[in-house]
């Protein structure tokens, strides 16, 4: 359990299993070049963003993989249940409120 890990740092941890740290440092260097931030903060400050800058270097990959990293940080980081097709909904759409509270909802449903 990763009690008291910032999201941001969560995320990150996410893609970086995910994707390996080399690939993981490509996307955040093009992210950074895009939208001023990487991807773990755009996701979290800026989600439809984040969700088009992703989609620009995966394209019919993105969901799937959006998919993977959400299982990733959920399942296997928070082990958190929670349906990761509804955060990908919250994401594509812009929800950042609804993004906020499905990560930060996790997050402090690790440290109970």
């Amino acid at each position: 359990m990763n009690v008291g890990r910032p999201v941001e740092e969560v995320v990150r941890e996410g893609f970086r299993r995910v994707l390996g740290d080399v690939s993981l440092k490509v996307l955040e260097y093009h992210f950074d070049k895009l939208l001023g931030m990487d991807p773990a903060e755009a996701l979290f400050r800026e989600p439809k963003a984040f969700y088009e800058t992703l989609n620009k270097f995966f394209k019919a990959g993105t969901d799937i993989l959006l998919e993977t990293v959400l299982k990733t940080i959920f399942l296997d980081i928070y082990r958190v249940n929670i349906n990761v097709k509804d955060v990908l909904l919250a994401i594509k759409s812009g929800e950042v409120n609804k993004v906020h509270n499905l990560l930060l909802g996790s997050e402090k449903l690790v440290k109970l």
